[in-house]
């Protein structure tokens, strides 16, 4: 149940994920501020270019310095 959880929540996903769409991560952050969603645009389900893997790194990066 993300909405009893009391710390800040980071989900990364590609935009064209074909196993789990990325739909599902922004019913999943809708209205729940606790929740940032970063979209990696047209990404796949295993960030399978070099390009896109290093955005999770740094996007996951500059998310824990943040927080």
């Amino acid at each position: 149940d993300l909405y009893h959880i009391n710390c800040p929540i980071l989900i990364i996903h590609g935009t064209k994920d074909e196993f789990v769409t990325f739909s599902n991560s922004q019913r999943i952050v809708y209205d729940n501020n606790k929740i940032k969603l970063k979209p990696i645009e047209g990404a796949d389900h295993s960030y399978s270019n070099d390009n896109w893997l290093n955005l999770v790194i740094q996007e996951t990066i500059n998310f824990l310095k943040s927080n």
